[in-house]
């Protein structure tokens, strides 16, 4: 008795002790309600989206919503387009979205690309013989009938192949194999596959492929994968962007008077760089490799060309906490446009490429070249 009248005491305190429930204020109630419909019209809109991308495999895209890239064009150029096109290539509103820097498209400069055409070089980094690097214009590949359907012209296959070895392979052993389609009339980059191997000590990944396409008027994507972690990005870029590969070729093409300058952008896997390239003439090196004497090259026959590798964003401004990077190349002045010795500063120190070995183009083979390059 004594133990249930206890319990049924408890009880009854227990019973007395409990609090009501706490309801919300009307305006916290409100918002709560408002911030649910919400979340639910996101993910409504999220699902609108991805019902809009078709999977068939018919290249079919669907547009990005971004702001568009702009185009410059000269006074003279030719109206192509008209009736309502007409009207929406000249909007009559004051059009205030942000947009890249106007830029003109790349300047023919498929010249120097004759297949066969190869060169060997020995890598040396702080004077210290570190690895070889080869790159070669591998073929000229013509169009087939679906990709002439789709506007495609004939490409040419770049090729590049370097390892290191020496002192820098005792702490890391570095493979890397580079490719590029580029189109055979304008020069412009179309695909470009870059695939990395490391092993060794300071390896943070032991395999990483990047494949960018280039798929015209500034757009760009890249599919970057390392080891098992694979990442997707669309981004938009100036028009007179090249893939790294492509970039020394277009060095090569260059003729500039001194001091003259040219401007170039290069998409190095994620990052964009804005190339500056300023010619200093007919100045040698402090010596000259033995090839190029066997080659026929004095040293009054090379123009120094210099330039810098700045990162910016889309719109052509500097990244901040960015160093840009130097280089300079030497090239010979004759048709052949051989670059015998080429260095660029980065922040651990100084890589040298010197010219080892050179294999002429094939005089079968050739690229057609656009008249207005001649």
């Amino acid at each position: 008795m004594t133990a249930l009248g206890c319990l049924c005491l408890h009880g009854s305190l227990a019973s007395a002790a409990t609090k009501p429930k706490r309801t919300k204020p009307p305006l916290v109630a409100e918002a709560s309600r408002e911030a649910n419909a919400r979340a639910q019209q996101t993910k409504q809109q999220a699902r609108r989206q991805r019902s809009q991308h078709s999977n068939a495999h018919d290249a079919v895209r669907v547009p990005n919503a971004g702001s568009p890239s702009v185009h410059s064009r000269s006074p003279t150029y030719p109206i192509s387009v008209t009736g309502w096109s007409a009207t929406l290539d000249r909007p009559r509103f004051d059009d205030r979205r942000r947009r890249g820097p106007t830029s003109a498209p790349v300047r023919p400069w498929t010249s120097v690309l004759s297949p066969g055409l190869k060169f060997r070089f020995e890598l040396y980094f702080s004077g210290n013989p570190t690895g070889t690097v080869e790159a070669s214009v591998a073929s000229l590949i013509p169009a087939t009938g679906r990709e002439s359907a789709r506007g495609l012209g004939d490409t040419v296959e770049l090729r590049a192949y370097a390892s290191t070895s020496g002192v820098l392979g005792m702490f890391a052993t570095v493979e890397d194999e580079m490719s590029s389609f580029v189109d055979a009339r304008s020069g412009a980059s179309v695909f470009a596959t870059n695939i990395v191997r490391r092993s060794g000590l300071m390896t943070p990944y032991k395999l990483r492929v990047t494949k960018t396409s280039f798929e015209g008027r500034g757009f760009a994507r890249v599919v970057d994968q390392k080891d098992e972690r694979r990442r997707q990005v669309a981004t938009r870029l100036p028009e007179r962007t090249l893939d790294p590969l492509s970039l020394i070729a277009w060095v090569r093409s260059l003729r500039l008077n001194p001091d003259e300058r040219a401007v170039a952008h290069t998409l190095d896997i994620r990052t964009l760089l804005r190339v500056d390239i300023v010619s200093r003439g007919r100045t040698p090196p402090s010596t000259l490799p033995s090839l190029a004497t066997a080659l026929g090259i004095e040293k009054g026959d090379l123009e120094l060309l210099e330039g810098t590798m700045t990162r910016v964003n889309r719109f052509g401004e500097p990244v901040k906490g960015k160093e840009p990077y130097t280089f300079r190349a030497w090239v010979s002045a004759d048709s052949r446009r051989i670059p015998v010795i080429m260095e660029t500063n980065i922040w651990v120190g100084t890589l040298r490429l010197i010219l080892a070995g050179y294999d002429p183009p094939r005089e079968s083979a050739g690229v057609s070249v656009d008249p207005s390059e001649r």
